[in-house]
């Protein structure tokens, strides 16, 4: 139910975004000061929105929450929590990658 609740939040989200997006523009054309009042409450729902599915987000690499892909790929459940709360971000290092020869070099690239 969290990511579920996360997804939602971003759907509204990009609601918000539209209307922060197009009505206080559309208010300055036509010299409406209550569509251009809706800058800053739009902008703060917005903030609360993400942060929201963000928490989400945590909340299901916490819970091992496997069925949100992005947790099932980055993370494990022999992951400590610090671990497991990084697991989304890890860096390039940890990636496989293939170092390639100079392009004047005979060799073969090793991976």
């Amino acid at each position: 139910m969290i990511p579920e609740l996360g997804h939602l939040a971003l759907w509204i989200a990009l609601g918000v975004a539209a209307v922060l997006g197009v009505m206080p523009m559309v208010g300055a054309a036509r010299g409406r000061a209550d569509w251009m009042a809706l800058a800053r409450p739009s902008a703060r729902l917005l903030f609360v929105l993400v942060a929201f599915a963000f928490v989400c987000l945590a909340l299901s690499f916490v819970g091992n929450d496997f069925s949100v892909l992005n947790v099932a790929t980055n993370s494990n459940r022999t992951l400590p929590l610090r671990s497991t709360l990084r697991a989304g971000s890890r860096p390039m290092i940890d990636r496989e990658s293939t170092d390639l020869p100079d392009p004047d070099s005979p060799t073969m690239p090793s991976v």
